[in-house]
């Protein structure tokens, strides 16, 4: 089977032998994995089943400063490889005098035929990421989002609108090409629950992603979400939707048994292989059992792919990720399960 048949499979909740599998590496991880590998691209070598294909900057887009994007937001990445943005371009609570950038500009879709072209054998989704709640507090910065949510909901309401406008934009252009999903990123929890109530969430958030979610579904395409943290109670309103696949489902703070149990017949897994706890702090025998755990867990019935609970950081020894690695492409000669 192909990488796209095999992830259509779990999408289909049929169960196979190879289970598919994809998830991303910070740029230091990336590095020491091509030098392991004596690969050039480490995602496409070592044979990652999804593959996001995304807009690129505009032709002429030229940064002001280092680190900082066309919406004006400056980004730090740390030793480990993860970015936080750090410079906020929305300061006060309007839209006026703000310049958003060209969701239409030149050279943002060059790239997409020929990396469609090179990579037609894997499952290609389309990327809208950072997608509402995640846009809207890199623009204003986290706590000053909050507090427009709560103390100034007219102005977060038409934010958002906006950021949802860019979003449609984007989504319009990628749905213009022959791609089998579409993957949001938008972070909605932190390790102890929701960033906001589960009321705000249905206030704010919930309508403008179901606009996009059936943007998606009306051309056939599952939706993909990415969302960290324990996002558990707003998986009901997610399903309610048209929600296809969840990622990352941090096992640390999810009870993946129950998730199973509970929406296994209704929803796709997509992660919780502990990238917190046992890629970084374990042993290669122990990332080797963390990885036959999720599989039974998860896999059975179909509906699972392999994936860990957020993008390896450089705190991940290699030799943990290269166990985790050829246990997974070595699939046909050693199968996870059975």
């Amino acid at each position: 089977m192909s990488c796209k048949s095999r992830v259509r499979a779990a999408l289909e909740f049929r169960a196979t032998l190879y289970v598919p599998y994809s998830f991303g590496f910070a740029s230091p991880v990336a590095a020491r994995l091509s030098r392991h590998y004596g690969v050039v691209d480490p995602f496409v070598a070592l044979g990652m089943h999804v593959f996001a294909i995304g807009p690129r900057p505009a032709a002429d887009f030229a940064p002001p400063a280092e680190g900082v994007d066309e919406f004006g937001v400056g980004w730090h990445t740390t030793r480990f490889g993860a970015r936080l943005p750090v410079q906020h371009p929305m300061p006060k609570p309007t839209l006026q005098g703000y310049g958003w950038p060209d969701p239409r500009a030149p050279g943002r879709f060059d790239h997409v035929d020929e990396t469609m072209a090179a990579n037609r054998d894997r499952f290609l989704v389309a990327v809208v990421n950072h997608t509402l709640f995640e846009q809207a507090y890199f623009l204003r910065g986290f706590e000053e989002f909050l507090l427009d949510l709560a103390l100034r909901p007219a102005f977060a309401h038409a934010l958002l609108d906006r950021v949802l406008e860019f979003d449609l934009a984007i989504l319009e252009a990628l749905l213009a090409f022959p791609v089998d999903g579409v993957w949001f990123g938008d972070d909605y929890g932190h390790q102890g629950g929701l960033f906001i109530s589960p009321q705000m969430w249905r206030r704010f958030v919930k309508p403008r992603l179901a606009v996009l979610f059936e943007r998606a579904r009306r051309q056939g395409l599952p939706t993909f979400l990415h969302s960290d943290g324990n996002v558990v109670e707003l998986i009901p309103d997610l399903l309610e939707i048209g929600l296809n696949v969840l990622n990352p489902l941090q096992p640390e703070v999810m009870d993946l048994a129950w998730l199973k149990r509970e929406y296994g017949r209704d929803l796709c897994f997509c992660g919780g292989i502990s990238a917190q706890r046992v890629l970084s702090q374990g042993t290669p025998e122990e990332v080797e059992s963390e990885l036959r755990e999720k599989v039974g867990l998860l896999a059975q019935g179909g509906g699972y792919i392999v994936a860990t609970a957020g993008s390896v950081q450089a705190d991940v020894p290699l030799v943990n990720l290269v166990r985790l690695m050829d246990l997974l492409r070595g699939q046909d000669r050693q199968p996870l399960r059975g």
